[in-house]
């Protein structure tokens, strides 16, 4: 019999004597059904049969009649204590029902107080999200790229003379090899830009493009550039094409499909459009809005002047996909090797590859030669701690308010206690009004955001919006943080107010005077206008820094200076006939070209003394110009002349040097640096003399130390893209400008005529110091107003 003994069936068998009767909660009988079990299990453990274990747990546990006496023992008790419990959630709905019609009353009865403690707050919200999501977006720049985490650039360090050079560009040549010979690499791209501007023409419709960009193939395997238009395994494989973003489709081809149709570039070279891509995100450290096969420059002369597949020095930039992110070390452990058989030592110079990732460099890359401008670290951590300075102001602000009006909730608070509210009710009671208003006040700061992120975007050069603000994560979390400053900023009243004594407060003994609250006031009061005093400090201090590099000699003379472009031969053959036109005008002092832009493209080269061993050089910047170049540019000779018409060996061997370069090369008196002989190393070109030495100029930022500098003529300079420099006089530029563009238009009509000023095109590398500057003035502003409420 014991063998069809059927445990489960006599379970609940015994399970429905209980279900039968409601004495019993389902949830007591779940219990006693696991006991049962729990039971069974550890006689049959035992050695019992399973019939015998039931029973003999059964015996134990009972069935229902012999449990139903010692269960209703507890059943009663648990009811009633249900019953308390209820009665406890409806005390406590209807408390909060009191405390919210209590809260709501006293804010109507005082306006002033209500909207001065809601704006206060409401601002610093505001201010507070406005500051995190500016940070927000930096640190989020390349990160949308589905293998952010396996994408690296490569990067060199070469060492000269003088010192190392850190870049972000490396020899073409290396990405054949990164291609075929290591096996932790996916993929390679390589991106080559240029600082000019390209003139593109569709039919009649031409403009002068600063993103023109040539890129592999590969480009799409390595980031996420989606394509609406072509397919991306072609898009780029054959020279002449090229792949445009959203907006220079709707721009070149409005109404038109552009897959097939062709684009000329600076009037001689043919790009048939093969695909349309996704505009570029705002948080992407490149923006291109055309990328052309990079197959392209194998095409000299004019697109490039080498052939860039077997460059050896650093000209481009290359990202490499590794298949496995933990392989990065091993990979860049090989890097070495690479440089060694790709790129030969020379002497005097050594180069050195390593990787960069690719979410590391907008805000932590400082190399030279980068692809656009990148963040700031420190910009992003004083906007933070001013975020949180904001923040906590207004908090101390709403905190100080509150317990001013402390006097006025002591009776209310005496009367509470003397029907028997306790302590821990009313903090709640001040918490929840602290926490309500911090809730009116984010509702206030949704619509100052709501007002001001165009404005604020604008400033800041960014594309952020409501829905940005509102998005998940970021919702929830300013709402946490907008309770949290309610309850950060109602404590000290919730723990003040519930802290007086009933008898004292009714008899009028418990006022403001008699407690420390005052000093606490005070001292937050202190607090408040200390933070306020260090932001404007710093305001200040970025104000009179912005000031002096604004103020500073740069070591030429940068205003009412027309920069103009010449990208191709064509236009460049015509460059003399141009500059004879335009010098007759009586508003142009100087004209002069050079290959060289300060705060833009600068040319390197490497040169040294004739009599020095060939390891024994240096590196240059080098400014290729025509004459008239020194005086156009209103530098200061310190010894020496300029270039000059009346010496024809200076269109073949001249040298100007400024002092930085002739204290480099050991001539410590700028005298002593006439005369020598120069040459560039490793070239056949001839022996260069100096006859010059130019003041110290800044080609770079002033936060950059002045690099040596070597100025030359070139007879190359009108078979080459270069810069025109016209120095005007400051009486009517609008005039002067117009006259310039005509005498272009009847000279070179088939190029655009393209200028900026070079005052202009400097004062844009201290973009992000003014943007500091500005901004930590609105909200030192907004933090002493807050502070004054």
């Amino acid at each position: 019999m014991s063998a069809r003994f059927d445990l489960e069936r006599a379970i609940a068998a015994w399970r429905r004597t209980f279900a039968h009767h409601r004495a019993f909660l389902k949830e007591d009988v779940d219990e006693l059904e696991w006991h049962l079990r729990d039971h069974v299990a550890h006689l049959v453990a035992a050695g019992a049969k399973p019939a015998d274990a039931f029973e003999e747990a059964v015996r134990i546990l009972g069935d229902f009649p012999g449990a139903e006496e010692e269960y209703r023992k507890v059943y009663w008790g648990k009811i009633k204590r249900r019953g308390r419990l209820l009665r406890e959630v409806s005390w406590s709905l209807v408390m909060l029902h009191n405390y919210l019609k209590v809260a709501l009353r006293n804010l109507r009865r005082q306006p002033v107080y209500t909207v001065i403690n809601i704006a206060g707050l409401a601002i610093g919200l505001a201010c507070f999200v406005l500051l995190v999501l500016f940070v927000e977006d930096e640190r989020s720049y390349d990160r949308f790229h589905a293998n952010a985490d396996r994408i690296y650039r490569i990067v060199v360090d070469v060492e000269a003379r003088q010192g190392v050079q850190h870049t972000a560009k490396s020899p073409p040549i290396w990405a054949n090899a990164l291609r075929t010979d290591f096996p932790e690499v996916a993929s390679v791209v390589r991106f080559q830009t240029t600082r000019q501007g390209w003139m593109v023409r569709y039919k009649d419709r031409r403009f002068s493009e600063k993103t023109w960009t040539f890129a592999d193939s590969t480009v799409f395997e390595v980031f996420d550039v989606p394509l609406v238009r072509g397919d991306p395994a072609t898009a780029l494989v054959a020279p002449y094409t090229v792949v445009l973003s959203q907006t220079m489709a709707a721009k070149y081809f409005p109404g038109e499909d552009p897959l097939g149709k062709t684009l000329t570039l600076d009037n001689q070279y043919h790009f048939e459009v093969t695909g349309v891509m996704q505009n570029m995100p705002p948080n992407a450290h490149f923006h291109f809005d055309f990328l052309a096969s990079y197959t392209s420059t194998k095409d000299p002369p004019y697109i490039y002047t080498l052939d860039l597949s077997r460059a050896t020095f650093p000209v481009t930039y290359t990202y490499v996909l590794l298949h496995d992110r933990q392989a990065a070390a091993a990979f860049e452990a090989k890097l070495p090797a690479l440089v060694a058989t790709l790129t030969p030592p020379q002497p005097g110079r050594a180069m050195h590859a390593a990787l960069q990732p690719l979410t590391d460099i907008h805000l932590h890359s400082r190399l030279q030669d980068e692809i656009e401008v990148n963040g700031d670290p420190a910009t992003v951590y004083i906007f933070l701690a001013v975020a949180l300075f904001v923040l906590l102001i207004a908090c101390i602000n709403f905190m100080n308010l509150a317990t001013a009006r402390s006097a006025r909730r002591a009776r209310e608070v005496g009367m509470r206690k003397v029907v028997g509210a306790q302590r821990r009710q009313l903090m709640f009671q001040f918490l929840g009004e602290a926490v309500l208003m911090a809730v009116l006040a984010l509702v206030m700061a949704l619509a100052l955001l709501w007002g001001t992120l165009p404005y604020f975007s604008v400033l800041m050069g960014k594309t952020i919006t409501m829905a940005d603000v509102l998005a998940g994560p970021f919702g929830l979390g300013l709402l946490a943080v907008a309770v949290a400053a309610g309850l950060l900023a109602g404590s000290y009243p919730a723990l003040y107010l519930s802290a007086f004594q009933p008898m004292m407060v009714l008899k009028g003994y418990a006022r403001p005077g008699r407690t420390g609250q005052p000093l606490l006031r005070k001292g937050l009061i202190v607090f408040q206008f200390g933070i306020s005093l260090i932001l404007l400090s710093c305001t200040g201090i970025v104000y009179h820094q912005m000031q002096y590099v604004r103020a500073k000699k740069l070591g030429f003379d940068k205003e009412h200076v027309v920069v103009v472009q010449m990208t191709d031969p064509s236009p460049a053959r015509r460059y003399r006939a141009y500059r004879e036109a335009i010098r007759q005008h009586p508003h142009v002092r100087q004209v002069s070209a050079s290959t060289g832009l300060p705060s833009g493209f600068i040319g390197k080269a490497r040169i040294n003394p004739v009599a020095a061993p060939p390891d024994d050089n240096w590196q240059f910047q080098t400014f290729f110009s025509e004459f008239d170049f020194v005086e156009t540019m209103g530098m200061e000779l310190v010894a020496g002349r300029a270039l000059s018409r009346d010496f024809p060996s200076d269109t073949l061997e001249a040298f100007i040097l400024n002092e930085t370069a002739a204290r480099t090369l050991g001539w410590h008196d700028p005298r002593e640096a006439l005369g020598q002989a120069l040459r560039f190393t490793g070239t056949t070109t001839p022996t260069y003399r100096v006859v010059g030495v130019v003041r110290d100029f800044h080609t770079q930022s002033v936060h950059e130390a002045i690099a040596p500098v070597v100025i030359a003529y070139s007879p190359m300079l009108l078979r080459q893209w270069f810069f025109v420099y016209v120095r005007i006089r400051p009486d009517d530029i609008p005039g002067t400008i117009a006259a310039l563009q005509r005498h272009w238009e009847r000279i070179i009509p088939d190029y655009m005529f393209d200028y900026s000023f070079l005052d202009q095109d400097f004062d844009r590398q201290y973009k992000s110091e003014d943007l500091l500057g500005r901004l930590l003035g609105y909200f030192t502003v907004l933090t002493i107003f807050i502070a004054c409420l």
